[in-house]
């Protein structure tokens, strides 16, 4: 306080704010956790200063695939109910106060588990001589110890130009993949895939069969005309195709043909000839052929036949022959009764 002694007398007080900038204590936080699959967690985080500090939790890794990241929560103690695998990770406890620098630590939650497999594919088949891919998945932590085993149980070693094993391991993900070359009848057989750790242990079995050699004659088939190769053989060939359309000779186009001894001679009653008095069919004319008549009115249409030009045309033009053959037909039978 300001005081002067004047009448009447003057004073002013004056207030001093001390801040102090956020710090997290050591003794109030949890550290690095290891835990079972299944337990209640509970992560701590305590922060001194003045003004007091916010304490905020989020996820140190933004990419998390499996979208269970803590986005930002606000308080000293985060709690996650029966956490599982997909909690496991980097946790980034962070406290400010609004004076600078505001500071975090950092709590990796690792979460144990017995080991977990799956095989994409259980049964593969392969041909003698050919090299196949055996496939296997495993989560585990802590890391499993993982190998594969033939049918007898031997374990397989990636020793020599026949096998070949792989391992990848990403956080307690682990990829195993088994190169098998050169097949014989001896390796179509059963493949295990084995993961151990110190809570348990589990395995996968993989069935190998052999698939029938190729056919060399498989996939050979004779070639049959395409439409434009049928088209062309329509118009230089004797078949009357023309594109997709063949002209084939039907039974209605067989019963059309007409010959002159169909159409060209009367039948039923026998009339007398005005030259020669006689029957057309008399015994004088044998096989009833008039003798007085000097040509022959015999005429024949086959509408049948398959000519390249017949097959163009179709059966609009085997009407117009078929007419023109019964009226010469008709003219010829009545020259022939005159």
């Amino acid at each position: 306080m300001c005081q002067i002694n004047t009448d009447p007398m003057i004073n002013q007080k004056g207030f001093l704010q001390v801040v102090v900038p956020p710090d997290i204590e050591d003794t109030a936080w949890t550290g690095d956790l290891v835990v079972r699959e299944g337990t209640n967690v509970s992560l701590e985080c305590r922060a001194r200063g003045y003004p007091p500090p916010t304490v905020t939790w989020r996820r140190e890794d933004p990419h998390d695939p499996t979208h269970h990241s803590v986005k930002v929560l606000e308080g000293q103690t985060l709690s996650i109910g029966k956490v599982s695998r997909l909690h496991m990770g980097a946790y980034l406890c962070v406290a400010s106060n609004g004076i600078q620098p505001s500071v975090s630590k950092r709590i990796q939650l690792k979460v144990q588990f017995p080991p977990m497999l799956w095989i994409p594919n259980q049964l593969e088949g392969a041909r003698m001589g050919d090299t196949i891919v055996l496939k296997c998945n495993t989560e585990a932590f802590p890391n499993s110890i993982n190998y594969w085993t033939n049918h007898k149980g031997e374990m397989i070693a990636a020793t020599g130009a026949k096998y070949d094993t792989t391992i990848k391991e990403e956080s307690y993900k682990t990829n195993m993949r088994l190169v098998i070359h050169n097949l014989t009848k001896d390796d179509f057989n059963t493949y295990r895939c084995i993961a151990k750790n110190s809570l348990g242990e589990t395995d996968g079995s993989i069935k190998l069969y052999e698939i029938e050699p190729r056919n060399p004659k498989e996939g050979s088939t004779q070639g049959s005309p395409t439409n434009g190769q049928a088209g062309e053989r329509g118009e230089d060939g004797d078949e009357g195709v023309e594109g997709n359309l063949v002209n084939h000779t039907t039974r209605e186009d067989t019963e059309k043909n007409y010959t002159t001894e169909r159409r060209g001679r009367p039948r039923g009653k026998h009339t007398p000839s005005k030259k020669t008095g006689r029957d057309s069919h008399s015994k004088d004319s044998p096989g009833g052929t008039d003798k007085g008549s000097s040509y022959d009115h015999s005429f024949s249409y086959d509408s049948g036949a398959t000519t390249p030009a017949a097959g163009r045309r179709g059966r609009g033009h085997d009407l117009f022959f078929v007419i023109c053959a019964a009226l010469l037909n008709f003219a010829a039978a009545a020259a022939g009764g005159l």
